[in-house]
């Protein structure tokens, strides 16, 4: 386990352990079950959802993904206009994403609550995390692999998203990109289907 999954389960089991005794040591306050209350919103995130998020040149395009009853998170349509912009800046407008249809799936990590919303980040792992990618530049094709955190914020009450995807490593054509470019954020904005 990494050192900022084991902070996050202490600060989770912090939060929870202070609202219990917070509700503890009052008698006159309500039978708030933090753990229960939780693991129900946990169950209201899972579902659908469609959202949108802006490229490099502020053009608002629609994603899809979803998070299954397994507390699988899956994308079928990952945003990668940012990151490729990351490689070229200037040059991106010389760029073709050679598909539409990148997917992603990593199963949830952990999860946690703050001020009334649920928290979660996906599992790091090598082999569900990548996303194999290719593009033309200047009628040249190459060939890249980037892999993929997912942080995201629930408001059960809104039931909306905020989810980014975080490329934490980059490689293309062999040439490792992560020093330089890495992390780069993808921020989605989502409403539950």
């Amino acid at each position: 386990m990494s050192k900022k999954t084991v902070r996050f389960f202490g600060i989770l089991f912090a939060v929870i352990a202070a609202t219990g005794f917070v509700s503890c040591s009052d008698d006159t306050t309500s039978n708030f079950d933090p753990a229960g209350s939780i693991a129900e919103i946990f169950e209201n995130m899972k579902g659908d959802y469609s959202g949108t998020y802006n490229t490099p040149y502020n053009v608002r395009k629609e994603v899809r993904f979803s998070i299954d009853k397994q507390a699988e998170f899956k994308i079928s349509n990952f945003p990668m206009e940012n990151v490729l912009y990351n490689i070229y800046k200037g040059e991106y407008e010389n760029v073709r994403l050679n598909a539409d249809a990148l997917t992603f799936s990593a199963p949830i990590d952990s999860v946690g609550y703050d001020s009334g919303f649920l928290t979660f980040i996906t599992k790091s792992n090598t082999i569900v995390n990548r996303i194999d990618f290719s593009y033309t530049k200047d009628e040249e094709t190459h060939n890249g692999w980037a892999l993929v955190t997912v942080k995201g914020i629930f408001n059960n009450t809104m039931k909306m998203m905020d989810a980014n995807f975080i490329v934490t490593d980059l490689v293309i054509d062999n040439k490792d990109y992560t020093s330089t470019t890495c992390p780069i954020d993808n921020i989605v904005e989502a409403k539950h289907q």
